[in-house]
Formats: structure tokens, C-alpha cells, sequence
């Protein structure tokens, strides 16, 4: 109506205990709901693992079982088909994994392997596993040098021995002499055939640092590491003639020769006949002189063709010819008949060398 007073509507202030009871009530309400998904969820675990799941068993004997089983673990599922874990057995997953529908767990035996180090006998069990592999897990640590056999990247599928041997060395000092060279030296004032030693040699120090290495305490090779020169050899010089000195000579006859050397020789005698020379003989020499008394064979090499020369008992010579047989400290002299030349057989001369 008009005029008339406006309605006012108030409402009552709410006590303080009641909005208190209200919060209380809502986070109870949150607790439940919260509580409520924690057991939803406890529940799907629970039906999870409850899940019958398919298993391939790989047993060592090479047979395949497949069970069909609600463990969770593969331990419990080895547990079940009755299979018995040795040391050093090895699962595949291991025995803490989690099992899933499908999965394949093989198993693989393990077998001995005996390991000789350190003068002793190890003996560890395994599986398949390379050598270096076998070691680390008994403990055997490697040294840079040692040496290992089986080699260590070597598949191990079987019983074995491995054998380690330790790779130690030791260093040794010892002096050993440094041999001189002789120098030649010529000296044109000096007679042909004469010497003098103008210094004496003296030999050098060296000093050498040797490697011993042992295998297992056993010395198995030497090895020079270092060599070093500590005194330095003086080398020896020895002088040699130049000067040709004639001499003289008689001979028998009474005849008076001049030579410059003389030779010791081992003297036979020829013929230019091819009973004595062969079918090829044509009579004459190496040097194309007639082969006749007065020419001798000789090896260019000690006596040089065209030289002049006297054999006591002979006479004089020329060297004018070569044999297949001369060599050396030897001489062939030739005569113009067989006889001659039987006659003269072999003998040791002095051969004299005649000055020009």
C-alpha cells in the first residue's frame, strides 16, 4: 500500500558452534571420498596381480614349459614349476623382476672355472661370460703386461682353466768394452811391405741399462733398454810402405837380378799340349803370348800379368797367362815337353818379383 512502511527482512546472525560444525563436515566429506579411491584403487592392484598370466620357462635341460600362473614376481614363478637356483645360476629377468603376461624366463646353469694367479688356485662358478669378465667377478685384477690364457675377450661356454701370469721387471746396469777400428795409413817414404803401428788402440767403454723381465718369478728374456757411450775408444793407426826398395838377387848361373818382393807359392807345371790342356788348346796363353818355358799361369789378383819373375830352380818367367785351378798364392809354369813338366810335379818356391 502506499504510505505505507517498507517491510524489512532480517536475518538472524549465525552462532559461531554452528559454522565451525559446518567446516568439520566437509573435509569429513573429503576424507571419505579420498579414502573411497585409495581402496578403488587397492582393489584394481589386488585384481591385477590376481591376473592369470602365460610363462615360458627356458630350463637349462633345454625344455620349455609354459605355465599360466597369478604371480607377480619371477621368483614365485620358478618357485611353482619346482625349479632350484645354484650359485652362480644365472634368470633371465632376474628373479626380483616383476612378471607380465608373456614373458619368457630362460635359465642357465653355472658351470666351474678354476683360475691359476698368484700361486693359486681360485675356483668360481658361472655362466656364459668372456675371460676378463670370469676374473673381475673372482677378484683378479690385471696388470697392464700380464698375460692371460685364454685370451681375455675369449667366450668361456664350459669348464675351464685360466691361467694368469704376473708381467714384473727388473732393471740391471753393467759396462761392457767398445771395440777400436785400425786405420790404414800410407807412407810414401816407407819401404813396400813394411808396417809400423804409429798408435795403439784402446777400446771404449759403453754402458748399457738392461730390462729383465720375469713371468711368475721366472726370467724369460733380456732386453737392452739404453746404451750410452761413456768413454769414447781411441782408435789404432797402423802405416803401410810405399817405397819400392830393389834388392839383389844371384842365381845360381851367377846372373845378378834386382827384385822388389818375394812370394811363398805353391809351383806346378804345364804343358801347352791338349794332353795338358785340353781339345782347345791353340798353344797359346791368356794374354796371347806362345805358351812356352818361360811363361807362368798366375791369379791377376796377387801377381799382375806382364809381371817379371824369378823361381829358383826354374829360371825367370813372365806372367802371362790365367787357370781355371790358380788361385791365390799359386803358380803353373809352363815347360814344352810332358816329361819336363812331370819331372817338376809339385812343389813350394819362392817366387821373386823383378824390379822393371
Amino acid at each position: 500500500m502506499a504510505g505505507a512502511p517498507t517491510e524489512q527482512v532480517f536475518q538472524a546472525p549465525t552462532a559461531p558452534g554452528r559454522r565451525r560444525q559446518s567446516i568439520w563436515a566437509g573435509c569429513w566429506h573429503t576424507l571419505k571420498r579420498a579414502a573411497a579411491v585409495i581402496v578403488l584403487l587397492s582393489v584394481m592392484t589386488a585384481l591385477q596381480t590376481l591376473t592369470v598370466k602365460q610363462v615360458h620357462i627356458q630350463l637349462p635341460e633345454g625344455e620349455t614349459r609354459v605355465i599360466y600362473t597369478a604371480a607377480s614376481r619371477v621368483s614365485m614363478a620358478l618357485a611353482m614349476v619346482g625349479v632350484d637356483l645354484y650359485e652362480g645360476d644365472r634368470v633371465i629377468p632376474p628373479p626380483g623382476e616383476r612378471l607380465d603376461n608373456g614373458d619368457v624366463i630362460k635359465i642357465m646353469r653355472a658351470f666351474p672355472v678354476q683360475i691359476s694367479v698368484d700361486g693359486k688356485l681360485l675356483q668360481v662358478r658361472t655362466t656364459e661370460a668372456p675371460v676378463i669378465d670370469i676374473l673381475r667377478q673372482a677378484g683378479v685384477v690385471l696388470g697392464d703386461e700380464d698375460k692371460v690364457s685364454p685370451p681375455p675377450n675369449r667366450l668361456i661356454t664350459q669348464e675351464t682353466l685360466i691361467e694368469v701370469a704376473r708381467v714384473t721387471h727388473q732393471y740391471e746396469t753393467m759396462e761392457e768394452p767398445l771395440a777400436f777400428t785400425t786405420e790404414i795409413r800410407y807412407d810414401p817414404n816407407l819401404e813396400k811391405g813394411q808396417s809400423q803401428v804409429m798408435q795403439e788402440g784402446v777400446p771404449g767403454v759403453v754402458q748399457r741399462l738392461i730390462k729383465v723381465t720375469y713371468e711368475d718369478g721366472v726370467m724369460v728374456r733380456k732386453t737392452i733398454a739404453e746404451s750410452k757411450v761413456i768413454r769414447e775408444p781411441v782408435n789404432k793407426i797402423v802405416v803401410h810402405g810405399m817405397k819400392v826398395v830393389p834388392r839383389t838377387l844371384v842365381t845360381a848361373s851367377g846372373k845378378v837380378l834386382r827384385y822388389t818382393r818375394v812370394y811363398d807359392m805353391e809351383a806346378t807345371a804345364y804343358e801347352p799340349s791338349p794332353r795338358s790342356t785340353g781339345i782347345w788348346s791353340d798353344g797359346y796363353t791368356y794374354t796371347g803370348v806362345r805358351a812356352t818355358k818361360g811363361v807362368a799361369a798366375v791369379d791377376p789378383r796377387v801377381i799382375p800379368l806382364g809381371t817379371r819373375l824369378y823361381i829358383p830352380g826354374y829360371g825367370e818367367a813372365l806372367a802371362a797367362d790365367i787357370g781355371g785351378a790358380i788361385k791365390g798364392y799359386k803358380i803353373d809354369l809352363c815347360y814344352d815337353t810332358v816329361p819336363e813338366a812331370l819331372e817338376w810335379g809339385r812343389k813350394w818356391v819362392k817366387v821373386y818379383i823383378l824390379a822393371d
